[in-house]
């Protein structure tokens, strides 16, 4: 495993492309391992569900699909493994509900 290789969302054909392109090689890694190493040491949305007004900005402008809404409508970090600390939902979200932790 290296730490050269470039990734975009998960696509392991487009992934390849563009190492080939920045890097000059392909790499074959262990996504799994590699995305739970990741997801330990990343900022994560944090959701105030007291302040959260159930509007879905934050999961409309979710680049990642990383937040949906619950039952009671209101925003949740359904796949933090998705998520790429971007802090688009944080700046987004009207009743400043979200902050990255």
């Amino acid at each position: 495993m290296t730490s050269h290789s470039v990734w975009y969302n998960n696509n392991v054909e487009k992934d390849n492309e563009i190492n080939k392109k920045v890097v000059g090689k392909t790499f074959k890694c262990d996504r799994e391992y590699v995305m739970k190493k990741e997801t330990k040491n990343k900022k994560l949305p944090v959701i105030k569900r007291d302040w959260c007004k159930g509007c879905g900005i934050c999961v409309e402008f979710c680049p990642q699909d990383a937040l949906s809404m619950d039952d009671m409508e209101k925003a949740i970090l359904e796949y933090p493994e998705k998520c790429n600390s971007c802090g688009i939902c944080e700046l987004r979200c009207p009743d400043l509900a979200i902050e990255l932790e």
